[in-house]
């Protein structure tokens, strides 16, 4: 890979603004934005409550459930960045909106056949942290993200990433978060393309995070020595 490009500078905060309009997506999630998208070459850009900026294809908004919403004036002003929609038929696509997912699973990672045997549990981690974890890569611009408990202390997190910087910015988040939640030690990040192809994979442990928040090791130095072909 040629030479890789710094990422921004992970910022979970940001001050909350009051929504005026609400965005419906094709895939369930729900936007609270200050005003309509607007249309810059090719993308959707949209100013969330909190002051955050997304860029997305507007293909992917229902235009006609959002414009009949708002036009009936059903969109609350809760402050919550993003919310679902009731839950839509599944399909066998993945979808492209963030997906946030506790599943308890046995060491050997499916349920048992037979039903007179119990499967190793763990306890199911609060889902303010794995939602903690999907504002921070859909604030830092990286949707599709499904966030699934693999462990008492793991998540595996898989995301688009269609570039250089977006990697960079997926390592960078989820040290970040992982600095900052003594709940989980590890997380395994697998990044794809739009397209199926692979963009890395990662085993991020607690001493990682610290070396690449502490800038022991850089970002290009971490993806080299620790990404998994």
């Amino acid at each position: 890979m040629k030479k890789l490009i710094l990422a921004a500078v992970l910022s979970l905060f940001a001050m909350p603004l009051f929504a005026t309009y609400t965005i419906f997506m094709k895939d369930g999630t729900v936007y609270k934005a200050t005003k309509k998208w607007e249309v810059r070459n090719g993308q959707a850009i949209v100013t969330l409550e909190n002051g955050t900026t997304l860029s997305f294809d507007p293909r992917l908004i229902d235009v006609e459930t959002t414009e009949k919403q708002n036009a009936l004036g059903l969109g609350d002003a809760r402050l919550i960045t993003t919310e679902r929609a009731p839950a839509q038929p599944q399909n066998n696509e993945t979808p492209l909106g963030s997906r946030v997912r506790i599943r308890p699973r046995g060491s050997s990672g499916e349920a048992p056949t037979d039903p007179s045997v119990s499967a190793p549990a763990f306890p199911e981690l609060d889902r303010g942290i794995l939602n903690r974890f999907q504002r921070a890569y859909e604030n830092m611009g990286l949707f599709g993200a499904s966030i699934t408990q693999e462990g008492p202390d793991e998540l595996t997190v898989r995301l688009s990433a269609n570039s250089e910087d977006d990697v960079f910015k997926a390592i960078s988040a989820t040290s970040v978060l992982i600095d900052r939640t003594p709940e989980i030690s590890k997380v395994h990040l697998l990044m794809a393309t739009l397209t199926g192809g692979s963009a890395g994979k990662f085993e991020m442990t607690r001493q990682d995070a610290d070396n690449l928040v502490e800038k022991r090791i850089t970002w290009q130095a971490y993806f080299v020595q620790k990404v998994i072909l």
